[in-house]
């Protein structure tokens, strides 16, 4: 019985062996392919992160720039304008200029005409009695566009005469009333100065008008 016992544990420590010697060395043999190709993965992998860096690096910086695309890196200088690397935009809105002269220093910003929404708008209080009011800026012949959508916020109870002067030259003569945005462009082609004004045709002789605010909506110059 002793024998046999010894026998029967023999048998099965020979079948058991081979197998396990047979999986140890597929899996030393699998670490050591492991640890011979590390080097390769290792710089494949400092190579990916160095090509990853170099494109996050030079890749130019897209962005709007008053409202239209521009692939030049930007700076934001404050509400509505933005000045690129190389220089100031070439398609400035008007809110984002100096105003070379004006009686009264229009307001700013978004302005809702007829019921659209134009966030970079020039508009004023209108003067009753026929008084025009208006606006001037220098161009110096950097631009060549001029384009806008006029009209009059709020519900104004008199019509008001929008005019555009380039240059002296006058380009718009309009009348008009509540409910629409009209839209409106211009060449400004070698042009020095821009005039916008606006006229109420109340003939009440004093007094602003608080409900005729005399607006040009996304008053915008585009570039050479």
């Amino acid at each position: 019985m002793l024998a046999r016992g010894r026998k029967e544990r023999l048998i099965v420590a020979q079948t058991a062996d081979p197998g396990e010697h047979r999986g140890g060395g597929r899996f030393a043999r699998a670490w050591n392919w492991f640890k011979d190709q590390a080097p390769a993965i290792q710089s494949l992998v400092a190579i990916a992160a160095l090509l990853v860096a170099i494109l996050a690096i030079g890749a130019p910086t897209v962005a709007i720039v008053n409202g239209t695309n521009d692939s030049r890196t930007t700076t934001s200088t404050g509400p509505g304008s933005s000045t690129s690397a190389i220089g100031q935009s070439r398609s400035p809105y008007l809110e984002t200029l100096p105003v070379s002269s004006s009686g009264i220093p229009p307001m700013t910003g978004l302005a809702t005409v007829g019921g659209v929404n134009f966030a970079h708008s020039i508009y004023f209080n209108s003067i009753n009695g026929f008084q025009p009011v208006s606006v001037s800026y220098n161009l110096d012949k950097h631009y060549r566009l001029f384009q806008t959508s006029f009209g009059l916020q709020n519900d104004p109870r008199e019509t008001v005469v929008f005019e555009v002067f380039v240059n002296g030259r006058r380009v718009l003569n309009q009348e008009v009333g509540p409910g629409k945005a009209w839209p409106f462009s211009v060449d400004v082609s070698g042009a020095g100065t821009l005039k916008l004004q606006g006229t109420s045709t109340s003939n009440v002789l004093n007094g602003f008008s608080n409900r005729d605010l005399v607006t040009w909506g996304d008053a915008q110059l585009l570039g050479q």
